[in-house]
């Protein structure tokens, strides 16, 4: 166990005081030969020695980043960067001045089986013209889809075929969630006919901080392009999860009901259903 900060004592929130009466506390708490147990190691330095440890420690594997702590009391989280190849599956839409343009786009990654993998959406790196282009280019490819999502605009999703590569670059990835539970995202299989259609919510890694940097022409939509393995080491011991065998009870949608209400002569709309998903025992 490896402590780097101190927030509370005897009942008392110590987190506005000077990190450096933080840290020399830590000491005098653990800084003592307890099996297992020790303060992280700390410098006093200015910005030329945080990257002179940066260099020292990250790239060679010894640290996966450090942590910066200025004297105004702003905390920074240095960390490599890296790049996953993603296949576009989805976008959001949204409405500016009239033009419609993309929100973001819905990426996921190819697994063993055939099935797409979703990881997360992106957003960033994206400027109005790309965003006006993107639109104009995947509104024409618009393909079935029994399987919804929402956008951040808080509208659906519209889908596209499994035929466009981008490049993007993350801070990270993550296989839990705060709480330490692992995260799962729906598996969608696509059919030409049909479209794409739900198969299972799956354990994955999804994106932090995505930024879109280009779309890779040079790369096909294959698993051997933008496969599930550039993201397994993410998984711990549990490595990608397989689709379960066994047959999965429908849903029964048990009410369904639309309220309306006037206010100043503009009517509001409140869609409501009660489904029974009877997928209780999966958890």
């Amino acid at each position: 166990f490896h402590a780097f900060d101190l927030y509370e004592e005897s009942g008392i929130d110590v987190l506005g005081r000077p990190y450096g009466e933080r840290h020399a506390r830590l000491v005098a708490l653990l800084g003592q030969d307890l099996p297992g147990v020790r303060v992280v190691e700390t410098q006093v330095g200015d910005a030329a020695l945080a990257a002179a440890r940066y260099r020292e420690w990250v790239p060679h594997g010894r640290a996966e980043g450090i942590v910066v702590r200025s004297d105004r009391g702003l905390t920074y989280k240095v960390k490599p960067t890296f790049t996953v190849d993603l296949l576009v599956v989805a976008y959001g839409e949204r409405l500016v001045d009239g033009t419609r343009q993309v929100r973001e786009l819905q990426v996921g990654l190819f697994r063993d089986d055939g099935t797409v993998q979703l990881v997360g959406s992106v957003g960033t790196g994206l400027s109005d013209a790309d965003r006006v282009r993107w639109h104009a280019r995947l509104s024409a490819m618009e393909t079935k889809s029994s399987f919804r999502l929402a956008n951040r605009e808080g509208t659906l999703c519209r889908f596209v075929p499994p035929a466009i590569v981008v490049e993007v670059r993350v801070s990270d990835l993550l296989a839990s969630d705060g709480w330490d539970v692992p995260i799962r995202r729906m598996a969608l299989a696509f059919d030409s006919a049909k479209g794409w259609s739900a198969v299972a919510e799956l354990r994955t890694a999804v994106l932090l901080h995505p930024t879109l940097l280009r779309e890779r022409t040079d790369k096909t939509a294959t698993i051997a392009d933008c496969g599930m393995t550039q993201i397994t080491s993410y998984l711990d011991d549990a490595g990608v999860e397989a689709v379960p065998t066994v047959s999965r009870a429908s849903a029964e949608i048990v009410r369904r009901a639309v309220f309306t209400k006037v206010t100043k002569g503009e009517t509001a709309v409140r869609k409501v259903f009660v489904v029974r998903t009877h997928k209780d025992r999966e958890g």
